[in-house]
């Protein structure tokens, strides 16, 4: 019976000994302690799993019963190891406050209030605001919320092995819109003037004046104001640091707002500059280095060398790509007297593609069909095709080591089918963390600013392992969002309180011993700083020829396009991107999920490749397109499909040789076949390493020592490596 099995599938999962101390990190990370110690977990699971807690002073809490949270939270919340502030000293305690909490936190404590003129009682937004902070209610990007649990920033969080999940959303386009958000609400109120993030209801953002109470567009204003006007720095630290705020940082402001006789305008200032300390963002202490300064980021000298772009396009959620390209004409069959299409119709039963929709026929040579057939909606990829600009490589995937059906699981160090640990192996292509902390783009980047090279890792969006190159030397990378760059406190002008010269000195160096997080604030921030001025001068001057559709897949398509348009200002010679786009984890409704984000990929494409003829660049530029994984040939009962392994990927550019299935599209996909573990998950034939071992060459990386320093562990996998003259065009 369906009930009684899923009942007990159920009791399976929550009894299972790994759900108490899951859940109980994850809990604890939530709560603001990124890297609790085990015994902490182990006191929490502890909780969950017998019922009660009880406190120091006696008090008990929970039911006594398996999994009560109320006992669960208790444990959590005070535990000695949440309540001890000796801890605020150590430096890996603690956490990256979440962009939404800092500016709740903010409202709260300077006392925000919605003004009279607000045509409804709560607060709007004029923006997307996680597109703008990295985080909003009940706007979450996909099943892993807006961060990962495991993630680890680059810098001093990565080197010290330990976590900071926040730190995946807070780079250098949400830094600078964050931050413009909260300068715009202190001198503005909450309104969409200079960076802000209201909504405005009336009047002309020229007509606003810092602090005047004639601003009434703004829904909403900040009224705090101190109990003792000889003390606002020291109340403001307490509201908006916890008391955490370090001694010369409260020096620095308050030398700043000596002498300024009007109590607003010293509350104003106070605000700008304390926001932007370390200690607002972070919940551990943070002290300023009494003999170093933050090394000042030097813009790259204009480059010489001819310019190439290597455009790696991640199709995040796992893409069924054996509905991006399918069998069509074959003639060849399996040990079971069935051809390649036979076996497709019968694995893929109610998600096949079907013979209405084969209208995008293509030639193929060496493979178990003389004809495939492309998905419908994508006109771009079947264009490029025929006309030899695109190839694709066929059932190909994570490969740790040569694996068959029977040792696959024991062999494979990846863990394989999950969403995360695949898409950061394709971000990594170091299973065994042979340069660990790093990923293959930025290792790219390390090989090639080495041979003098002006090679920029560059993140459209949210911060990812594959841009990431050997701490202390690599060049950090470039982040830049879908949406536009935004000018840095745009309501600065000659006449206002310029907080920036402030925001630096309380940025500079810490102290060794200092809160890792807080480091890694005002790293990020200095890079955020410092590249939106880069950004802003470089783009401002640059237009695109191609009208872009306005989706979320054409804005980051575009984003790349404009920086390609860019690459004179910003000095480089290399430029490597990666793109994330999500949403193609279907589990249900496959073929109408698929269309619909086929035809905006399509879209997207189709304007890039476009604008690359216009800028003449077509032929500089490489698409390397990879996801997490393929989807199981079979169906599950919503019409959807499931994790898998092995899947098919387009490589595009004007220098590809096209028109070319490499590798061996799978002769028997049936589980008789060799490749078929079950559910028509298939173990690739080729590996990541197959596809980027000819790109790299391409991009300039030449002897064995340096491309194993790219993929080190190419070799292992026992796949082929294609060489540059395999896939590219001499000219």
């Amino acid at each position: 019976d369906a009930q009684y099995e899923t009942d007990a599938a159920l009791d399976q999962y929550f009894h299972h000994s790994n759900t108490a101390p899951f859940l109980a990190k994850r809990l604890t990370q939530r709560f603001g302690i990124s890297n609790p110690t085990p015994g902490f977990i182990s006191r929490i699971a502890n909780a969950f799993k017998i019922g009660t807690y009880t406190s120091d002073d006696g008090i008990l809490f929970g039911s006594q019963e398996y999994g009560d949270l109320g006992a669960t939270i208790a444990s959590l919340l005070l535990d000695r190891e949440a309540r001890n502030v000796i801890l605020d000293a150590d430096p890996s305690h603690g956490s990256m406050k979440e962009p939404l909490i800092k500016w709740i936190g903010f409202l709260r404590s300077s006392e925000f209030s919605m003004n009279d003129n607000n045509l409804v009682n709560f607060v709007r937004f004029a923006v997307t605001m996680n597109q703008k902070i990295g985080q909003m209610v009940y706007a979450i990007p996909n099943v892993f919320s807006f961060f990962l649990p495991e993630f680890s920033p680059s810098g001093p969080i990565e080197r010290a092995s330990i976590v900071a999940p926040e730190g995946q959303v807070i780079n250098g386009p949400k830094i600078i819109d964050a931050m413009n958000g909260i300068l715009s609400l202190i001198n503005y109120g909450l309104a969409e003037c200079y960076g802000g993030l209201g909504v405005m209801e009336y009047t002309y953002c020229e007509d606003y004046q810092i602090g005047s109470d004639s601003n009434e567009g703004s829904i909403g204003t900040i009224n705090y104001l101190p109990t003792d006007s000889s003390n606002i720095v020291d109340e403001l630290a307490t509201l908006l640091t916890a008391g955490r705020l370090s001694l010369e940082r409260r020096e620095i402001i308050k030398n700043a707002v000596n002498g300024e006789l009007n109590p607003s305008l010293a509350i104003r200032k106070v605000q700008q500059i304390m926001v932007f300390a370390p200690e607002f963002h972070v919940t551990n202490l943070v002290h300023l280095s009494s003999s170093s300064l933050r090394p000042n980021i030097e813009k790259p000298p204009p480059s010489s060398r001819p310019y190439k772009a290597l455009v790696y396009l991640m199709l995040d959620g796992g893409v069924d790509s054996f509905n991006m390209i399918a069998p069509h004409t074959c003639a060849a069959t399996n040990n079971n007297g069935e051809t390649l299409l036979e076996q497709y119709y019968s694995e893929r039963t109610t998600i096949a593609i079907t013979q209405d929709e084969r209208s995008r026929v293509v030639a193929a040579s060496g493979q178990p069909c003389n004809q495939f057939v492309i998905h419908q909606d994508l006109a771009i990829v079947e264009q490029l095709y025929n006309s030899g600009e695109l190839s694709f490589f066929a059932n190909t995937g994570v490969i740790n080591r040569p694996v068959n059906k029977q040792n696959y699981w024991d062999v494979t160090k990846t863990q394989l089918f999950a969403h995360n640990a695949m898409i950061e192996e394709a971000q990594k292509i170091d299973p065994f963390s042979g340069m660990p902390g790093t990923g293959v783009l930025g290792r790219l980047c390390d090989v090639l600013n080495n041979k003098g090279y002006n090679c920029q890792p560059i993140t459209i969006e949210d911060a990812n392992a594959a841009t990431i190159g050997v701490p202390g030397s690599a060049v950090e990378p470039l982040f830049v969002s879908a949406y536009g760059s935004s000018e840095f406190n745009p309501g600065y002008n000659d006449t206002s309180f310029d907080p920036r010269p402030y925001i630096d000195q309380i940025n500079e160096a810490n102290e060794l011993q200092s809160s890792l997080f807080g480091e890694t604030w005002s790293q990020r921030l200095a890079k955020s700083l410092s590249d939106n001025q880069v950004l802003v001068e470089s783009l401002s001057s640059t237009q695109l020829g191609e009208q872009f559709p306005d989706t979320d897949f054409s804005n980051k398509i575009k984003a790349v396009a404009t920086l390609i348009a860019s690459r004179k200002n910003r000095g480089t010679d290399r430029d490597v991107f990666y793109v994330s786009l999500g949403g193609w984890d279907n589990h249900a409704n496959l073929k109408t999920a698929l269309a619909l984000q086929f035809q905006d990929l399509n879209s997207a494409l189709t304007s890039f490749y476009k604008e690359m003829i216009n800028q003449n660049m077509w032929n500089d530029v490489t698409i390397v397109t990879v996801s997490d994984f393929a989807r199981t040939l079979t169906a599950n009962s919503g019409d959807g499909s499931d994790h898998a392994w092995g899947g098919n990927y387009p490589i595009m550019g004007g220098r590809i040789k096209g028109g070319l299935i490499h590798g061996e599209y799978p002769s028997d996909i049936t589980t008789s076949g060799p490749y078929n573990i079950g559910r028509g998950r298939l173990i690739p034939t080729l590996s990541w390493e197959s596809i980027l071992h000819s790109v790299l060459q391409d991009m300039g990386v030449e002897t064995e020592i340096e491309m194993d320093y790219c993929l080190p562990n190419r070799i292992q996998t026992g796949t082929r490596m294609f060489a540059k003259s395999e896939l590219f065009q001499d000219t």
